[in-house]
Protein backbone atom coordinates (compact mmCIF):
# COMPACT_ATOMS: atom_id res chain seq x y z
CA UNK A 1 0.00 0.00 0.00
CA UNK A 2 1.05 3.70 0.01
CA UNK A 3 2.73 5.46 2.92
CA UNK A 4 -0.33 6.29 5.09
CA UNK A 5 -1.15 2.25 4.92
CA UNK A 6 2.21 1.99 6.00
CA UNK A 7 2.04 3.96 8.43
CA UNK A 8 -1.01 2.71 9.96
CA UNK A 9 0.18 -0.39 9.81
CA UNK A 10 3.15 0.61 12.52
CA UNK A 11 0.96 2.65 14.63
CA UNK A 12 -0.96 -0.78 14.59
CA UNK A 13 2.44 -2.86 15.92
CA UNK A 14 2.64 -0.11 18.15
CA UNK A 15 0.01 -0.46 19.46
CA UNK A 16 -0.77 -4.02 19.52
CA UNK A 17 3.25 -4.22 21.45
CA UNK A 18 1.70 -1.90 24.20
CA UNK A 19 -1.37 -3.93 24.92
CA UNK A 20 0.78 -6.93 25.00
CA UNK A 21 3.66 -5.88 26.90
CA UNK A 22 4.70 -7.47 30.02
CA UNK A 23 3.92 -4.05 32.31
CA UNK A 24 2.31 -4.77 35.48
CA UNK A 25 -0.59 -2.73 33.88
CA UNK A 26 -1.71 -5.96 31.42
CA UNK A 27 -3.56 -8.22 34.26
CA UNK A 28 -6.25 -9.00 32.47
CA UNK A 29 -7.80 -9.33 29.01
CA UNK A 30 -9.79 -6.10 29.47
CA UNK A 31 -6.82 -3.59 29.61
CA UNK A 32 -5.18 -5.51 26.44
CA UNK A 33 -8.59 -5.27 24.69
CA UNK A 34 -8.79 -1.53 25.80
CA UNK A 35 -5.90 -0.36 24.37
CA UNK A 36 -6.71 -2.34 21.16
CA UNK A 37 -10.15 -0.44 21.43
CA UNK A 38 -8.64 2.72 21.97
CA UNK A 39 -6.43 3.07 18.36
CA UNK A 40 -8.54 4.15 15.57
CA UNK A 41 -6.73 2.74 13.39
CA UNK A 42 -6.92 -1.26 14.07
CA UNK A 43 -10.19 -1.50 12.99
CA UNK A 44 -9.93 -0.12 9.52
CA UNK A 45 -6.75 -1.66 8.14
CA UNK A 46 -6.78 -3.21 5.05
CA UNK A 47 -3.69 -3.89 4.18
CA UNK A 48 -4.04 -8.10 4.86
CA UNK A 49 -6.66 -10.44 5.31
CA UNK A 50 -4.58 -11.70 8.34
CA UNK A 51 -2.25 -10.93 10.59
CA UNK A 52 -1.58 -13.18 13.36
CA UNK A 53 0.71 -12.82 16.44
CA UNK A 54 1.11 -14.43 19.82
CA UNK A 55 2.18 -12.51 22.91
CA UNK A 56 3.97 -14.03 25.79
CA UNK A 57 2.49 -12.04 29.17
CA UNK A 58 4.18 -11.96 32.48
CA UNK A 59 5.18 -15.33 33.58
CA UNK A 60 3.03 -15.30 36.48
CA UNK A 61 -0.14 -14.97 33.99
CA UNK A 62 1.67 -17.67 32.07
CA UNK A 63 1.70 -19.78 34.73
CA UNK A 64 -2.22 -19.50 34.76
CA UNK A 65 -2.22 -20.50 31.06
CA UNK A 66 -2.50 -16.64 30.32
CA UNK A 67 -1.64 -15.46 26.25
CA UNK A 68 -2.79 -13.47 23.73
CA UNK A 69 -3.70 -14.44 20.20
CA UNK A 70 -4.50 -11.45 18.27
CA UNK A 71 -5.63 -11.59 14.46
CA UNK A 72 -7.36 -9.31 11.81
CA UNK A 73 -10.58 -10.39 10.56
CA UNK A 74 -11.14 -8.61 6.90
CA UNK A 75 -14.75 -9.89 6.97
CA UNK A 76 -15.62 -8.42 10.10
CA UNK A 77 -13.07 -5.09 9.46
CA UNK A 78 -11.79 -5.67 12.99
CA UNK A 79 -9.19 -7.07 15.59
CA UNK A 80 -9.49 -10.34 17.34
CA UNK A 81 -8.11 -10.32 20.46
CA UNK A 82 -8.06 -13.74 21.89
CA UNK A 83 -6.53 -15.06 25.77
CA UNK A 84 -5.74 -18.27 26.48
CA UNK A 85 -7.45 -17.75 30.23
CA UNK A 86 -10.92 -16.40 29.13
CA UNK A 87 -10.98 -19.84 26.78
CA UNK A 88 -11.30 -21.79 29.13
CA UNK A 89 -13.32 -18.97 31.97
CA UNK A 90 -15.68 -19.09 29.12
CA UNK A 91 -15.58 -22.24 28.27
CA UNK A 92 -15.29 -21.36 24.26
CA UNK A 93 -13.31 -22.43 21.29
CA UNK A 94 -12.55 -18.89 20.39
CA UNK A 95 -13.32 -15.80 22.20
CA UNK A 96 -13.33 -13.53 18.86
CA UNK A 97 -16.70 -15.52 17.69
CA UNK A 98 -18.38 -13.47 20.63
CA UNK A 99 -17.55 -10.46 19.03
CA UNK A 100 -20.32 -8.63 16.60
CA UNK A 101 -19.82 -7.57 13.29
CA UNK A 102 -19.05 -4.00 12.51
CA UNK A 103 -21.92 -2.00 10.62
CA UNK A 104 -24.15 -3.67 12.82
CA UNK A 105 -27.65 -1.85 13.72
CA UNK A 106 -29.13 -1.69 17.50
CA UNK A 107 -31.56 -4.30 17.44
CA UNK A 108 -29.58 -6.55 15.77
CA UNK A 109 -26.31 -6.09 18.38
CA UNK A 110 -29.22 -6.05 21.27
CA UNK A 111 -30.61 -9.62 20.00
CA UNK A 112 -27.09 -10.61 19.46
CA UNK A 113 -25.70 -10.03 22.90
CA UNK A 114 -28.25 -11.08 24.39
CA UNK A 115 -28.37 -14.50 22.67
CA UNK A 116 -23.84 -14.24 23.73
CA UNK A 117 -24.96 -14.05 27.07
CA UNK A 118 -27.44 -16.08 27.95
CA UNK A 119 -25.28 -19.39 25.44
CA UNK A 120 -22.75 -18.25 28.85
CA UNK A 121 -24.90 -18.39 31.35
CA UNK A 122 -24.29 -15.08 32.44
CA UNK A 123 -27.02 -13.91 34.85
CA UNK A 124 -29.42 -11.02 34.25
CA UNK A 125 -28.32 -11.31 30.30
CA UNK A 126 -31.31 -9.17 29.26
CA UNK A 127 -30.66 -5.59 31.68
CA UNK A 128 -26.97 -6.38 31.43
CA UNK A 129 -27.14 -5.74 27.39
CA UNK A 130 -29.54 -3.27 27.79
CA UNK A 131 -27.28 -1.25 30.40
CA UNK A 132 -24.12 -1.61 28.17
CA UNK A 133 -25.79 -0.86 24.92
CA UNK A 134 -27.04 2.34 26.54
CA UNK A 135 -23.69 2.94 28.32
CA UNK A 136 -22.16 2.36 24.58
CA UNK A 137 -24.28 4.55 22.84
CA UNK A 138 -24.10 7.43 25.62
CA UNK A 139 -27.29 7.37 26.12
CA UNK A 140 -29.26 9.60 29.25
CA UNK A 141 -28.23 7.39 32.54
CA UNK A 142 -32.14 7.77 33.39
CA UNK A 143 -33.85 7.07 29.92
CA UNK A 144 -31.18 5.25 27.99
CA UNK A 145 -31.76 1.67 29.86
CA UNK A 146 -35.77 2.26 29.28
CA UNK A 147 -35.28 3.14 25.31
CA UNK A 148 -32.96 -0.04 25.12
CA UNK A 149 -35.43 -2.15 26.89
CA UNK A 150 -38.57 -1.14 24.33
CA UNK A 151 -36.75 -2.08 21.60
CA UNK A 152 -36.15 -5.35 22.69
CA UNK A 153 -39.55 -5.89 24.53
CA UNK A 154 -41.28 -4.35 21.22
CA UNK A 155 -39.16 -5.91 18.40
CA UNK A 156 -40.21 -2.83 16.92
CA UNK A 157 -37.20 -2.12 14.06
CA UNK A 158 -38.95 1.12 12.78
CA UNK A 159 -38.14 3.62 15.49
CA UNK A 160 -35.03 5.67 14.47
CA UNK A 161 -32.75 4.14 17.72
CA UNK A 162 -33.67 0.51 16.85
CA UNK A 163 -32.12 0.69 13.15
CA UNK A 164 -29.51 3.15 13.69
CA UNK A 165 -25.86 1.68 12.82
CA UNK A 166 -23.78 1.49 15.71
CA UNK A 167 -20.61 3.56 14.38
CA UNK A 168 -17.19 1.24 14.36
CA UNK A 169 -15.82 2.91 17.84
CA UNK A 170 -18.96 2.00 19.18
CA UNK A 171 -18.96 -1.52 18.24
CA UNK A 172 -15.57 -2.14 19.15
CA UNK A 173 -16.25 -0.06 22.96
CA UNK A 174 -19.49 -2.85 23.28
CA UNK A 175 -17.73 -5.18 22.41
CA UNK A 176 -15.26 -4.68 25.14
CA UNK A 177 -17.83 -4.27 27.74
CA UNK A 178 -19.66 -7.48 26.40
CA UNK A 179 -16.40 -9.64 26.90
CA UNK A 180 -15.96 -8.10 30.42
CA UNK A 181 -19.33 -9.20 31.43
CA UNK A 182 -18.82 -12.72 29.96
CA UNK A 183 -16.19 -12.65 32.49
CA UNK A 184 -18.23 -12.48 35.00
CA UNK A 185 -17.08 -8.46 36.28
CA UNK A 186 -20.18 -7.32 37.63
CA UNK A 187 -22.37 -4.80 35.30
CA UNK A 188 -21.75 -2.11 38.21
CA UNK A 189 -17.99 -2.34 37.90
CA UNK A 190 -17.98 -1.80 33.97
CA UNK A 191 -20.41 0.90 34.50
CA UNK A 192 -18.73 2.61 37.19
CA UNK A 193 -22.13 3.88 38.75
CA UNK A 194 -25.11 2.84 39.95
CA UNK A 195 -28.75 3.61 41.59
CA UNK A 196 -29.22 3.39 45.24
CA UNK A 197 -32.14 4.70 47.20
CA UNK A 198 -32.36 8.47 46.20
CA UNK A 199 -28.87 8.22 45.01
CA UNK A 200 -28.86 8.15 40.81
CA UNK A 201 -25.43 7.05 39.47
CA UNK A 202 -23.52 6.46 42.74
CA UNK A 203 -19.70 5.86 41.71
CA UNK A 204 -18.72 2.39 42.20
CA UNK A 205 -15.63 1.17 41.95
CA UNK A 206 -14.01 -2.15 42.16
CA UNK A 207 -13.90 -3.90 44.85
CA UNK A 208 -16.03 -2.15 46.73
CA UNK A 209 -19.01 -3.99 47.35
CA UNK A 210 -21.73 -3.26 44.52
CA UNK A 211 -24.91 -1.48 46.35
CA UNK A 212 -27.82 -4.16 46.29
CA UNK A 213 -31.54 -3.67 46.85
CA UNK A 214 -32.29 -5.18 50.45
CA UNK A 215 -29.38 -2.54 51.65
CA UNK A 216 -32.11 0.06 50.66
CA UNK A 217 -34.37 -1.73 53.43
CA UNK A 218 -31.76 -1.02 56.18
CA UNK A 219 -31.59 2.69 55.19
CA UNK A 220 -35.39 2.68 55.27
CA UNK A 221 -35.23 0.85 58.91
CA UNK A 222 -32.92 3.44 60.10
CA UNK A 223 -34.73 6.38 58.53
CA UNK A 224 -37.55 5.13 60.34
CA UNK A 225 -35.45 5.12 63.72
CA UNK A 226 -34.50 8.34 62.66
CA UNK A 227 -38.23 9.73 62.46
CA UNK A 228 -39.10 8.61 66.15
CA UNK A 229 -35.69 9.90 67.39
CA UNK A 230 -36.60 13.45 65.96
CA UNK A 231 -40.41 12.87 66.99
CA UNK A 232 -39.04 12.74 70.45
CA UNK A 233 -36.67 15.60 70.36
CA UNK A 234 -37.11 18.82 72.67
CA UNK A 235 -33.63 20.50 70.82
CA UNK A 236 -32.58 21.16 67.28
CA UNK A 237 -29.58 18.91 68.18
CA UNK A 238 -28.74 16.38 65.27
CA UNK A 239 -28.81 13.37 65.21
CA UNK A 240 -25.32 11.29 65.12
CA UNK A 241 -25.03 8.17 63.20
CA UNK A 242 -22.06 6.05 63.05
CA UNK A 243 -21.61 3.67 60.00
CA UNK A 244 -19.56 0.66 60.06
CA UNK A 245 -18.45 -0.13 56.98
CA UNK A 246 -18.62 2.33 54.96
CA UNK A 247 -17.77 0.68 50.96
CA UNK A 248 -18.98 3.58 48.50
CA UNK A 249 -20.44 5.24 51.10
CA UNK A 250 -24.43 4.46 50.12
CA UNK A 251 -25.35 3.74 53.21
CA UNK A 252 -24.58 6.78 55.29
CA UNK A 253 -24.86 9.40 52.45
CA UNK A 254 -28.20 7.99 51.51
CA UNK A 255 -29.03 8.59 55.06
CA UNK A 256 -27.31 12.25 55.14
CA UNK A 257 -29.09 12.91 51.74
CA UNK A 258 -32.56 12.42 53.14
CA UNK A 259 -31.79 14.48 56.47
CA UNK A 260 -29.22 17.06 55.56
CA UNK A 261 -30.29 19.71 58.34
CA UNK A 262 -31.22 17.19 61.00
CA UNK A 263 -28.05 14.11 61.22
CA UNK A 264 -24.33 13.69 61.13
CA UNK A 265 -22.59 10.85 59.76
CA UNK A 266 -19.70 8.95 60.23
CA UNK A 267 -18.49 6.25 58.23
CA UNK A 268 -15.64 3.70 58.76
CA UNK A 269 -13.58 1.83 56.89
CA UNK A 270 -11.02 -0.53 56.54
CA UNK A 271 -9.86 0.27 52.73
CA UNK A 272 -8.64 3.29 51.90
CA UNK A 273 -9.99 3.14 48.89
CA UNK A 274 -13.52 2.82 50.35
CA UNK A 275 -12.75 6.28 52.41
CA UNK A 276 -12.22 7.89 49.28
CA UNK A 277 -14.77 6.91 47.06
CA UNK A 278 -16.99 7.14 49.86
CA UNK A 279 -15.76 11.13 50.13
CA UNK A 280 -16.00 11.30 46.28
CA UNK A 281 -19.52 10.34 46.68
CA UNK A 282 -20.93 12.69 49.30
CA UNK A 283 -19.38 15.38 47.16
CA UNK A 284 -20.78 14.15 44.36
CA UNK A 285 -24.26 14.32 46.35
CA UNK A 286 -24.15 16.36 49.01
CA UNK A 287 -22.71 19.27 48.00
CA UNK A 288 -25.92 20.58 46.58
CA UNK A 289 -26.91 21.18 49.68
CA UNK A 290 -24.27 23.38 51.13
CA UNK A 291 -23.05 24.50 47.19
CA UNK A 292 -20.20 22.66 47.18
CA UNK A 293 -18.52 24.03 50.17
CA UNK A 294 -15.91 20.91 51.25
CA UNK A 295 -16.04 22.23 54.90
CA UNK A 296 -19.73 22.20 55.17
CA UNK A 297 -20.27 18.91 53.55
CA UNK A 298 -17.72 17.58 56.58
CA UNK A 299 -19.71 18.68 59.29
CA UNK A 300 -22.49 16.49 57.83
CA UNK A 301 -20.77 13.55 56.30
CA UNK A 302 -17.33 12.35 56.36
CA UNK A 303 -15.41 8.88 55.81
CA UNK A 304 -12.66 7.83 58.23
CA UNK A 305 -10.03 4.83 57.62
CA UNK A 306 -10.63 2.67 60.92
CA UNK A 307 -12.38 -1.04 61.55
CA UNK A 308 -14.69 -1.19 64.19
CA UNK A 309 -12.83 -2.97 66.61
CA UNK A 310 -9.78 -0.07 66.91
CA UNK A 311 -12.41 2.99 66.41
CA UNK A 312 -11.89 5.33 69.12
CA UNK A 313 -14.43 8.53 69.50
CA UNK A 314 -11.95 10.68 70.97
CA UNK A 315 -9.76 10.16 68.76
CA UNK A 316 -11.43 10.61 65.25
CA UNK A 317 -13.05 13.88 66.67
CA UNK A 318 -16.42 12.27 68.03
CA UNK A 319 -16.64 12.59 71.53
CA UNK A 320 -20.22 12.79 71.68
CA UNK A 321 -21.05 9.59 70.80
CA UNK A 322 -23.66 8.44 68.75
CA UNK A 323 -27.45 8.00 68.94
CA UNK A 324 -27.44 4.92 65.92
CA UNK A 325 -25.46 2.92 64.54
CA UNK A 326 -25.54 0.95 61.24
CA UNK A 327 -23.65 -1.30 59.30
CA UNK A 328 -23.31 -3.57 56.38
CA UNK A 329 -20.79 -5.83 57.91
CA UNK A 330 -18.46 -8.73 56.20
CA UNK A 331 -21.38 -11.52 57.60
CA UNK A 332 -20.78 -14.44 54.82
CA UNK A 333 -19.23 -17.54 56.84
CA UNK A 334 -16.12 -18.97 55.63
CA UNK A 335 -18.10 -22.31 54.83
CA UNK A 336 -20.33 -19.80 52.09
CA UNK A 337 -18.13 -18.36 50.33
CA UNK A 338 -17.44 -20.74 47.92
CA UNK A 339 -21.03 -20.69 47.07
CA UNK A 340 -20.83 -17.11 46.08
CA UNK A 341 -21.20 -16.14 42.00
CA UNK A 342 -18.56 -15.95 40.45
CA UNK A 343 -19.23 -12.03 39.57
CA UNK A 344 -19.36 -11.99 43.56
CA UNK A 345 -16.43 -13.95 44.15
CA UNK A 346 -13.99 -12.77 41.71
CA UNK A 347 -14.53 -8.86 41.94
CA UNK A 348 -15.61 -7.73 45.27
CA UNK A 349 -13.39 -7.38 48.32
CA UNK A 350 -13.17 -10.88 50.57
CA UNK A 351 -12.71 -7.93 53.22
CA UNK A 352 -15.95 -7.08 53.11
CA UNK A 353 -17.77 -10.29 52.02
CA UNK A 354 -16.25 -13.20 54.86
CA UNK A 355 -17.05 -12.37 58.31
CA UNK A 356 -14.86 -14.96 59.48
CA UNK A 357 -15.94 -18.89 60.64
CA UNK A 358 -19.48 -18.32 61.54
CA UNK A 359 -20.11 -14.93 59.89
CA UNK A 360 -19.58 -12.83 63.26
CA UNK A 361 -16.04 -11.65 63.55
CA UNK A 362 -16.95 -7.86 62.93
CA UNK A 363 -20.29 -8.09 64.35
CA UNK A 364 -19.00 -8.86 67.41
CA UNK A 365 -16.08 -6.46 67.53
CA UNK A 366 -19.71 -3.95 66.88
CA UNK A 367 -21.57 -5.12 69.29
CA UNK A 368 -18.65 -4.90 72.07
CA UNK A 369 -18.27 -1.41 71.67
CA UNK A 370 -22.01 -0.33 71.26
CA UNK A 371 -22.15 0.83 74.87
CA UNK A 372 -18.58 2.65 74.41
CA UNK A 373 -20.01 4.56 70.81
CA UNK A 374 -23.47 5.40 71.84
CA UNK A 375 -24.13 8.11 75.23
CA UNK A 376 -24.76 7.07 78.42
CA UNK A 377 -28.56 8.59 79.26
CA UNK A 378 -32.07 7.10 79.36
CA UNK A 379 -32.83 7.98 75.58
CA UNK A 380 -32.93 4.46 73.69
CA UNK A 381 -30.05 3.88 71.65
CA UNK A 382 -30.98 1.18 68.40
CA UNK A 383 -27.94 -0.53 66.12
CA UNK A 384 -29.53 -2.05 62.86
CA UNK A 385 -27.42 -4.32 60.58
CA UNK A 386 -27.74 -6.42 57.47
CA UNK A 387 -26.57 -10.09 58.71
CA UNK A 388 -26.52 -13.70 57.11
CA UNK A 389 -29.96 -15.35 57.48
CA UNK A 390 -28.48 -17.73 60.32
CA UNK A 391 -27.43 -14.48 62.50
CA UNK A 392 -30.81 -13.30 64.20
CA UNK A 393 -31.77 -16.63 65.96
CA UNK A 394 -28.16 -16.69 66.79
CA UNK A 395 -28.02 -13.02 68.26
CA UNK A 396 -31.33 -13.61 70.00
CA UNK A 397 -29.54 -16.48 71.99
CA UNK A 398 -26.66 -14.63 72.76
CA UNK A 399 -28.13 -11.30 73.70
CA UNK A 400 -31.55 -12.73 75.11
CA UNK A 401 -32.82 -9.70 76.84
CA UNK A 402 -32.31 -10.10 80.78
CA UNK A 403 -29.74 -12.94 79.91
CA UNK A 404 -26.17 -12.37 81.78
CA UNK A 405 -24.36 -12.49 77.94
CA UNK A 406 -26.62 -9.48 77.59
CA UNK A 407 -26.14 -7.66 80.91
CA UNK A 408 -22.37 -8.26 80.56
CA UNK A 409 -21.73 -6.58 77.04
CA UNK A 410 -25.03 -4.03 77.91
CA UNK A 411 -26.43 -5.64 74.59
CA UNK A 412 -29.91 -6.86 74.04
CA UNK A 413 -31.42 -8.52 70.72
CA UNK A 414 -34.66 -7.14 69.36
CA UNK A 415 -35.62 -7.89 66.76
CA UNK A 416 -35.02 -9.93 63.15
CA UNK A 417 -36.85 -8.89 60.13
CA UNK A 418 -36.84 -10.56 57.02
CA UNK A 419 -36.14 -8.87 53.46
CA UNK A 420 -38.32 -8.45 50.26
CA UNK A 421 -36.77 -11.96 48.99
CA UNK A 422 -37.97 -13.20 52.41
CA UNK A 423 -34.91 -14.16 54.40
CA UNK A 424 -33.98 -12.60 57.97
CA UNK A 425 -31.45 -10.34 56.57
CA UNK A 426 -31.57 -7.56 59.17
CA UNK A 427 -30.98 -7.55 63.41
CA UNK A 428 -32.16 -4.77 65.53
CA UNK A 429 -29.99 -4.68 68.89
CA UNK A 430 -30.30 -2.10 71.74
CA UNK A 431 -27.85 -0.81 74.10
CA UNK A 432 -29.29 -1.50 77.59
CA UNK A 433 -26.57 -0.73 80.45
CA UNK A 434 -27.46 -1.83 84.30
Amino acid sequence: GGEDERMRYRVFLHHLRLATSTSSHCRSSTSTSAHLASCTCINRHPVASSIVGFATPPSSSRRRGYGWHISFDARRRCVVATNAGDKQACGASDVGDLLLPMNTDVQHALQSSIKILQDRDISEPEESSFHLLAHTLQLSWREGFNQIREIYTYSDSSCELASRKLTDKETSTFNLLLNRRIGHEPIQYILGRWDFHHLTGIIVREPMLCPRPETEELVEHVLGEIDSLLSQQETEEKIRVLDVGSGTGAIGIAIANRYPNKVQVVSIDVLRDAVDLSTDNAEKFLSRHFEGNRQSIESLYRAVLSSAKDFDLEEKGCERGFDIVVSNPPYIPVRDMSELPSDVLKHESELALCGGDDGLDVIRDIVQNLPHWMPDDSVPRYCWMEVDDSHPQILASWLAPGSEEARFWGVEFCEGLKDMYGRYRFAKLQVKRN
